[in-house]
């Protein structure tokens, strides 16, 4: 059984991140904390989207939550860099808010991420098994 609707929080939740998102694109600011926030933030609100649309078997399962915490940790490598790229577009000046060997240093952390994702994921996944 498949529960498409995910929770009733979770549109207020895009709609202060898209907030969020906007105030933080106008703004000369080109630090890497503030845009990896931003992009675990974008990663993980799409996670929690998607969350919801699989089929109970599989969030049950013992490999589910890991993985789907792998996918949030790998697209948050993943939506840091495109929203870097879209700021930098955005701007366009002689020198770049972030630079493309910046995006390609974030992009190795692309396995770290997912592996920290997985984790968590299985962290939960034992905690969930622990209680019920």
């Amino acid at each position: 059984m498949v529960s498409a609707r995910p929770p009733r929080w979770y549109p207020a939740a895009a709609l202060i991140y898209g907030a969020i998102l906007l105030g933080w694109l106008t703004p000369e600011e080109n630090g890497v904390v503030s845009v990896s926030l931003l992009g675990v933030g974008a990663s993980l609100l799409m996670g929690i989207g998607a969350y919801h649309r699989l089929p109970q078997s599989l969030r049950h399962s013992h490999f589910g939550l890991p993985l789907w915490g792998a996918l949030i940790g790998a697209g948050s490598t993943l939506t840091t860099i495109l929203l870097m790229f879209l700021k930098t577009a955005l701007h366009s000046h002689l020198f770049p808010d972030y630079p493309l060997f910046l995006m390609l240093a974030m992009l190795e952390r692309l396995s770290p991420w997912a592996l920290a994702g997985a984790l968590l994921g299985a962290g939960v996944s034992l905690l969930k098994r622990s209680l019920a």
